[in-house]
């Protein structure tokens, strides 16, 4: 094998955002204290901006992957299939029980291991009839 190296390329500017960040395993652990206090004086003494995790989505909500591989991995996707993928794998809104009163609002969710939860919350406007005196 011969390799041959031209200096009249043009130049580049080497990105180097690589040296701006670490990695953590599963994202879940950085729920831990013993992991967060690892984690504090690497980036105090390192300065690195990025914390790169797996395992951040769960598998069973708004997860194309999953949906993917029950297709059996294909390679090359229909549009009809990404398509289904698409609508399968969607955010859907659902809404919530929650207690509220003297200033608080408590929203209570089951969360497993690696679990997402986007809880959006939106005031309904008051009209006479639900206004309470």
């Amino acid at each position: 094998m011969r390799i041959e190296i031209s200096r009249d390329l043009p130049k580049r500017k080497t990105d180097f955002s690589w040296q701006k960040g670490i990695s953590n395993c599963h994202a879940y652990l950085l729920h831990r204290k013993d992991v967060l206090k690892h984690i504090k004086p690497a980036h105090d003494e390192l300065g690195f901006r990025y914390l790169r995790c797996h395992g951040i989505f769960d598998d069973t909500h708004c997860n194309p992957k999953r949906i993917w591989e029950e297709k059996g991995h294909p390679s090359n996707l229909r549009r009809s299939e990404v398509e289904e993928i698409m609508e399968r794998s969607r955010l859907v809104e659902e809404e919530h029980p929650f207690v509220s009163g003297q200033g608080r609002t408590e929203v209570k969710v089951e969360c497993r291991t690696n679990d997402v939860v986007l809880i959006t919350v939106t005031a309904k406007e008051q009209t006479k009839e639900t206004v309470s005196l």
